[in-house]
């Protein structure tokens, strides 16, 4: 049996309000290979981590910006 490997990415935010999450994580959540997506909207930096098999920083940050939104890797 082979495990598959999970990383976590996070990245620095400007997502303010919880329903602009829930939109987001719907979206997010939709792209292979993640799985899990979360905002800590009360973090100063209104973090999002991302559990995925694959480095996926570049979708992640596109996808905020079609958006609306900013997104920095940290």
């Amino acid at each position: 049996m082979q495990l598959l490997k999970t990383m976590v990415a996070v990245f620095k935010t400007n997502v303010l309000h919880e329903d602009e999450a829930h939109l987001l994580r719907q979206v997010i959540g939709s792209q292979a290979g993640i799985t899990r997506c979360d905002f800590d909207l009360e973090d100063c930096d209104k973090i999002l981590r991302i559990e995925c098999r694959e480095s996926i920083a570049d979708k992640v940050i596109g996808l905020l910006a079609r958006n609306g939104f900013m997104c920095e890797e940290l």
